[in-house]
């Protein structure tokens, strides 16, 4: 199911706990807030405000564990 990318609330670089909400998205004319699996530091949003993606489209991406030692 496509959907839209409403608001972004991360940036790159930013320090994230798991549960934090990173994208509130709208499918259906409903919005949903995903929410980081893991604490982690965001190496890139994929996709901004006002975007159309399809699901199981990666919006944020995560530095690398090992990197960040």
């Amino acid at each position: 199911m496509p959907c839209k990318i409403l608001r972004v609330e991360v940036e790159q670089g930013q320090q994230v706990k798991k549960e934090q909400v990173l994208v509130v998205i709208e499918s259906m004319k409903m919005e949903t807030s995903i929410r980081s699996p893991q604490d982690g530091i965001v190496s890139k949003i994929v996709h901004q405000q006002g975007e159309l993606c399809k699901a199981g489209t990666a919006l944020v991406e995560f530095e690398d564990a090992a990197k960040a030692d």
